[in-house]
């Protein structure tokens, strides 16, 4: 009675074979389950890895223009300082030359804007990360503005020097050219660029005015006086440049 209980409660051979394939179904599927899982697991950590790697470079990179910048804007502000101060010189000079007169203010002012202000920007590091591929990963929206607008501001201002430069250079050549002003450098050191005998130099400046009242002096004197475009952009390339360094220190 026992045997026959037991041989009841027993599957059948073929019942017990597909228990056991349902068993091991389940263990595979569990088995690439878990495999699947780590895989994505591992990638999620390589993805994030690289998403630091890459965010480290680009700081790099940051930093790298952020030096150039602070390189700029301290020739920025020395060029503006000279600017200003060549303007005043000439609204000066202007306002003597209106008179019909000469004086060692006008030297001063002519002189002052015949020297030539050529803005050369150290533009290695944004080249480098144009050429790296990861300006397309900038994120930071603020940074990104600021970026493109320092050399969007760059680019104007290399136009706007080179066009005074020009016209500066095309009056010198054409004041030069017509005129010998080697009688206005009486008590002037060449040399040195300063005057070593004030009396004797204004004198000759005084004996020799019409080499001073002259159309290419009076245009050069007219426009030193009255150009602000440079340094406008000087100004906004400062402020622009300052903010861009201070955004990069707040990402480090």
């Amino acid at each position: 009675m026992l045997n026959f209980l037991r041989k009841l409660r027993r599957p059948p051979a073929g019942g017990r074979k597909e228990m056991q394939s349902t068993k091991y179904l389940k263990y595979a599927l569990g088995e690439i389950f878990l495999v699947v899982i780590g895989i994505l697991i591992a990638l999620s950590i390589n993805n994030l890895n690289t998403g630091r790697q890459q965010q480290k470079e680009l700081l790099g990179y940051l930093e790298k223009i952020a030096r150039n910048m602070e390189q700029d804007l301290a020739l920025a502000e020395e060029y503006l300082i000279k600017r200003d101060s060549s303007q005043q010189m000439c609204i000066q000079a202007l306002n003597t030359l209106k008179k019909g007169e000469v004086d060692m203010m006008v030297f001063a002012a002519t002189s002052s804007v015949f020297v030539e202000f050529y803005f050369i920007a150290n533009k290695s590091g944004f080249e480098a990360l144009k050429a790296s591929g990861y300006i397309g990963k900038l994120k930071n929206e603020k940074l990104d503005s600021l970026l493109n607008q320092y050399y969007f501001t760059m680019t104007q201002l290399e136009q706007e020097e080179t066009s005074y430069n020009n016209f500066i250079e095309s009056m010198e050549a054409q004041w030069m050219g017509n005129y010998s002003i080697t009688a206005l450098l009486e008590g002037f050191d060449i040399t040195t660029g300063q005057i070593v005998d004030f009396e004797a130099f204004n004198n000759a400046i005084l004996k020799n005015k019409d080499k001073i009242l002259t159309e290419p002096v009076e245009a050069v004197v007219l426009r030193g006086a009255t150009e602000l475009a440079p340094q406008g952009f000087y100004r906004q390339l400062i402020a622009t440049g300052g903010a861009f360094i201070e955004e990069v220190e707040r990402m480090k």
